[in-house]
């Protein structure tokens, strides 16, 4: 069926329409400003032939839809009775709606809503709970003395248990959750205040600990007895090291290590003229021997912390070095694995002092008479230093371990040799 074309009645079909709007516009269309009569018959007419038309216009779409009326309007009787068919079950499926919404859907969103403020405030008190650990943590610090006066009294049993705290709370409070509490913030700041404090600390008293006495040596040929402290500073620093800053650990030992060893050889190579005093000078490495021998100790004793402050009971720090750092701390020897940081120092001493004694004798002169008249003195003090620092490892010494026949052949080998 085609639809009637509506488009001149456009102003009666406008949502907008207005009787009194149009009537104004069909006079002013078949009128003028200047006459004295106003003509209305004009738009009388047009509005008759309007009606009639559009009278004609609904007949003839009477006449052709009646057939599709009639039908559909005797479905409509049917359709109310289905209506009325499933009315009841309508009515059920509503009132099941209903009682749903009111039984189910309400208390759930009830419960979610519990639920969410249930979750707020498990954080809230989860936060207050973590919160009172690292209140905890903060008041053990503010018990110790901080200054670096204290921190620096030797075996440095201070600045070990403040590294132990410090370690510990900036552990802890890497939750983020933590960070929102502005105390913890705040004392984030002094924490790392004191921190660098510590890492001071720490570098200047391990310098110190590279300090060798050697005069005590010279006038007294039975040497001095070595502090007793010595092993419990050194495990304490490196300790305190390994906590504050696990990355430069191996570092600190190098430093250590390497600052012995090269006052070891320097101190003979710069008195092997001085035949008098050289026996006295081989036993000032007693020292840097004990101490080489107490670090080699302290880390094998030590347990590694990895960087999220995590201790592992199993491994040490000297395995894990071993088996992350193993050329840094035994050098390149190939059977590194089966020997230790003081093997690694007389090794280092004799093949550094071999050349210096090399070139005395091969120069010859009153000098190598001088050195071989006491070579059994040499040879006693090697033997009393390289047993000693063994002793300290708590090992037992044999005349012929490499180590020991290595000492002897660079310093009391007195034959010219290229």
């Amino acid at each position: 069926m085609e639809s009637s074309n509506l488009s001149e009645y456009g102003d009666y079909l406008s949502k907008s329409f207005n009787a009194g709007e149009l009537a104004n516009k069909l006079l002013l269309e078949t009128n003028n400003a200047q006459d004295s009569d106003i003509e209305l018959e004009t738009s009388i007419k047009r509005l008759d032939f309007d009606i009639s038309d559009l009278n004609s216009k609904i007949d003839d779409n009477v006449r052709e839809n009646s057939g599709l009326l009639i039908e559909e309007f005797a479905q409509v009787e049917k359709f109310k009775d289905e209506i009325k068919v499933i009315q009841p079950s309508v009515g059920q499926l509503n009132n099941s709606f209903q009682r749903l919404e009111n039984e189910i859907i309400k208390p759930y969103n009830e419960c979610v809503n519990l639920q969410m403020a249930l979750k707020k405030v498990h954080q809230t008190n989860k936060l207050l709970r973590s919160l009172t650990f690292a209140i905890y943590l903060i008041n053990k610090i503010e018990e110790i003395d901080k200054s670096e006066n204290n921190l620096s009294v030797k075996p440095f049993k201070h600045l070990y248990s403040l590294s132990v705290l410090l370690r510990e709370l900036t552990s802890y409070i890497s939750n983020p959750s933590l960070k929102l509490i502005k105390l913890v913030r705040d004392y984030v700041q002094f924490s790392e205040i004191l921190i660098k404090r510590c890492q001071n600390v720490i570098q200047v008293q391990t310098r110190n600990l590279l300090k060798f006495p050697i005069q005590e040596y010279v006038t007294n040929t039975g040497g001095a007895e070595p502090e007793q402290d010595t092993e419990k500073s050194l495990f304490n620093l490196l300790s305190s090291k390994l906590l504050l800053d696990e990355k430069n650990l191996v570092s600190s030992i190098e430093l250590i290590y390497t600052a012995s060893s090269k006052h070891s050889i320097n101190l003979i190579l710069r008195n092997l003229n001085n035949t008098k005093y050289l026996p006295s000078y081989i036993n000032s490495l007693e020292r840097p021997s004990r101490l080489i021998a107490q670090l080699e100790r302290c880390i094998k004793s030590m347990k590694w912390v990895d960087e999220f402050g995590s201790g592992n009971t199993e491994v040490s720090v000297w395995d894990h070095l071993l088996s992350t750092n193993a050329s840094l701390i035994l050098g390149g020897d190939e059977e590194r694995q089966s020997r230790g940081l003081l093997d690694r120092y007389w090794r280092e001493i004799a093949l550094g002092v071999d050349s210096g004694v090399r070139e005395v004798v091969n120069r010859g002169g009153p000098i190598v008479r001088n050195l071989k008249n006491i070579k059994g003195e040499l040879e006693k003090a090697i033997g009393e230093v390289v047993s000693g620092s063994y002793s300290e490892m708590g090992e037992p010494f044999k005349v012929d371990k490499l180590e020991y026949r290595m000492m002897l052949n660079s310093i009391t080998n007195f034959e010219r040799r290229k």
